[in-house]
């Protein structure tokens, strides 16, 4: 793709606890770890040690029943903002500065197994996370449980898995429809950070976007890292969305398992709704 405008931000999304439901916003600073409050806590499961993941639904489904949100940007900078997690009875719990208990009571007995919050400034050097494969034909580990060691990346203020950033254009929800009318492609199933409005641009654009810069806005630069790898999480039901495996398998059948990229920030700064998107 020849460098220039490729675009403009149609979306803005951050999910303050990890494997939860996050937040649509219309603006927000981007720090070194990505937006900022992105992934800023997590559950960690007791018995085990380890991060607790709606890539297992099998133990963590009704993550994607509880949402969080940031309560206020005034100290943007910090690792661990104040936030506020709301379970599926509508009880809400403000977290932050250590406190946590009440909120750790509530959500233990919602998934029956003992879990407590860490915040990102202290997470070990690694964490465990298990993933479950479903059935799918063209995954080699179908119907299995693994494990992977999220190792101790360049976001040590938050608990992204590989990058500080995620970005999804509108082309590739539109090829992924085209080749399974009966799926719903709501980006809210890949969990962005951005969505790029690529305008007429066809197929899977923005993996010709690895290795290169991106500008976002006056301000923001991005360094393309790598196209993303999928897994059962863009299956699972979700609010207005009901459970589809046909999206994941879409995906492996004809994007070899990636929609958008991942990428880290090479220069922070505000962005907004509209702002344009550039191949620098």
């Amino acid at each position: 793709m020849d460098e220039g405008v490729v675009g403009a931000v149609a979306g803005l999304w951050r999910y303050p606890v990890k494997s939860m439901l996050g937040e649509e916003v219309e603006s927000v600073q981007v720090v070194w770890s990505g937006f900022y409050g992105n992934r800023s806590y997590a559950l960690v499961d007791v018995e085990s040690s380890k991060l607790v993941s709606a890539k297992n639904p099998m133990k963590w489904s009704r993550m994607f029943e509880c949402s969080s949100q940031i309560l206020s940007e005034d100290e943007a900078g910090k690792a661990a903002p104040q936030v506020r997690v709301v379970l599926p009875n509508g009880m809400g719990f403000d977290i932050g500065n250590g406190s946590y208990g009440q909120a750790e009571n509530e959500l233990s007995k919602l998934f029956g197994r003992h879990v407590k919050f860490t915040a990102a400034r202290v997470e070990p050097r690694s964490t465990t996370i298990e993933q479950y494969h479903p059935e799918i034909e063209e995954d080699a580990e179908a119907g299995t449980t693994t494990e992977y060691v999220r190792p101790m990346t360049a976001q040590a203020g938050t608990f992204t898995d590989v990058a500080a950033m995620h970005i999804v254009t509108t082309a590739t929800l539109r090829e992924l429809a085209t080749l399974y009318p009966a799926g719903d492609f709501n980006p809210l199933r890949f969990r962005p950070n951005l969505l790029v409005d690529s305008g007429d641009a066809r197929g899977f654009v923005e993996a010709e976007w690895v290795g290169k810069t991106l500008g976002v806005g006056g301000e923001v630069r991005l360094k393309v890292l790598k196209e993303c790898g999928r897994c059962v999480m863009t299956t699972l039901p979700q609010r207005e969305l009901a459970a589809d495996t046909g999206i994941l398998r879409t995906v492996m059948r004809f994007n070899r398992g990636k929609v958008g990229v991942l990428a880290s920030v090479l220069k922070g700064g505000r962005v907004s709704r509209k702002d344009s998107v550039e191949v620098l």
